[in-house]
């Protein structure tokens, strides 16, 4: 037997001394209790099994050698799945380690430690899997203690309170919660959640007793509650409720997050939702593409829509077919450069009826890119229609004044002659004549008078 192909690189060797280093190799292998073969690189054939194998697998070594797969085959069924999910990514990592279940013929469960990796030739060039398989013990529990739980408990930065179920007293508190309330640790725990409540909202006990028997029964509780910091002052806070067990002991986590910002948003929007929702204002909000996103009940009123339709609508449906040129073209164009236009234009209400309004267009940009339009339309009809009213009794007015002046220019233009003729004619009389004409001039001049009179009463301004 050539012994040769043993060694390759080092043929400094006698034959004898080759031979002698085969047969030690074959005894140290023999008297292994690992485990050791290998296969092709497509594993369908076993180029070496060391015969430590007969007494792991429970076949003699022929006999396995005859079946490549005798290692996967003898896997546990629930341990397979892992194992040969990982051996699929040994190309890519050239080493795997597993501890994984075995079962023999005597259906006996052995623990075993798996490892296995890339052959390379002198080359460096792949060529074959190398395995190695060594019984051990079974893999320890999982660490069930307390410790890590503590580290996040304390690490983490939201306040946290661990809580006695029983008597909601506070067992313990992380940093972050005693920052929050700004006193000592000894002093916070054992106090309770509506000790440390502000005085103006309180606190529900009775709502949190129904949120505690819903976490013990493996529900998640979330709830708002106010509390009194460190300055005495109220602050807003999110409460997630659940139960924990750590060492053996039944506790409530209550984790409380800084939510007061948040909680002041929400009621200035529910506080703005209202003031729009009871204006009388026109007031609506579309999506950057035009389309109707809302309408306040003052312009639903007013367009004669339901709830149900608004989305059906465009901005330019809220318009007369007169108005909607300038809209496109000088409105939008002008709100979406400015951040806003303001201007009168008219809306179209109920039966096509034009409804006049200043309207406020606003275009509401994150970023630079626009997110939606609001609008907010005041009605001016009234003031429209009183301002026809004065503009039609001016004009009235002025008509009037103009008759009554035409009407003096015509009484004047009559009454100049005759007044002439009357002096010329008084002056070319002798006192004997206008002794005796003297009461038809006074008859005259009465009527003169009589008739300027009704002249000025007529004209003379209401």
């Amino acid at each position: 037997m050539s012994v040769r192909k043993f060694f390759p690189a080092n043929a400094a060797l006698t034959d004898e001394e080759a031979l002698y280093g085969y047969r030690a190799t074959t005894q140290i292998l023999a008297a292994m209790r690992q485990v050791i073969w290998s296969m092709t690189l497509g594993r369908d054939k076993i180029l070496y099994l060391s015969p430590s194998a007969e007494q792991l697998y429970g076949e003699s070594a022929s006999v396995l050698r005859d079946h490549p797969n005798f290692w996967l085959e003898a896997i546990h069924p629930e341990d397979k799945a892992a194992v040969w999910s990982g051996m699929s990514h040994l190309m890519q990592t050239e080493h795997t380690e597993f501890v994984y279940r075995i079962q023999v013929e005597d259906s006996s469960v052995q623990w075993v430690h798996h490892r296995s990796q890339i052959g390379h030739n002198r080359f460096g060039v792949a060529e074959r899997i190398d395995f190695c398989v060594a019984l051990c013990d079974p893999p320890k529990a999982a660490n069930t203690g307390v410790e890590p739980y503590q580290k996040l408990f304390n690490a983490c930065g939201d306040a946290m309170l661990l809580r006695d179920p029983t008597t909601l007293k506070i067992v313990e508190a992380n940093p972050a919660a005693i920052r929050m309330f700004g006193m000592g640790s000894a002093e916070l725990c054992r106090q309770r959640l509506e000790e440390l409540s502000d005085r103006t909202e309180g606190f529900d006990s009775a709502a949190e007793a129904e949120a505690i028997e819903a976490a013990k029964k493996g529900q998640i509780q979330r709830y708002d509650w106010q509390i009194r910091t460190m300055h005495d002052q109220a602050r807003w806070v999110d409460i997630t409720l659940t139960i924990v067990h750590l060492g053996g002991k039944e506790l409530l986590l209550t984790v409380l997050r800084d939510s007061d910002t948040r909680k002041q948003q929400d009621e200035s929007r529910i506080v703005a939702a209202d003031i729009i929702a009871r204006s009388v204002d026109f007031v609506g909000f579309a999506n950057p593409a035009g389309q109707i996103a809302s309408l306040n009940p003052a312009m639903q009123e007013m367009l004669g829509v339901r709830a149900d339709e608004v989305r059906k609508l465009f901005l330019t449906d809220l318009l007369p077919v007169w108005a909607q040129p300038l809209f496109l073209h000088t409105c939008l164009p002008l709100a979406t450069k400015n951040g806003i236009w303001r201007g009168e234009l008219a809306l179209v209400g109920q039966e096509g009826r034009h409804i006049p309004v200043i309207l406020n267009l606003l275009a509401h940009k994150k970023r630079g890119a626009i997110k939606g339009y609001s609008l907010v339309g005041v009605d001016i009809s009234e003031y429209k229609h009183r301002e026809n009213r004065l503009l039609q009794t001016k004009e009235q007015l002025e008509a009037d004044n103009h008759i009554r002046q035409q009407m003096l220019a015509n009484v004047s233009h009559g009454l100049v002659p005759s007044l002439n003729a009357l002096q010329n004619s008084l002056s070319s009389l002798t006192t004997e004549d206008a002794a005796k004409a003297a009461a038809n001039i006074a008859r005259a001049v009465k009527q003169i008078r009589t008739l300027v009179d009704a002249v000025i009463a007529y004209t003379k301004p209401d």
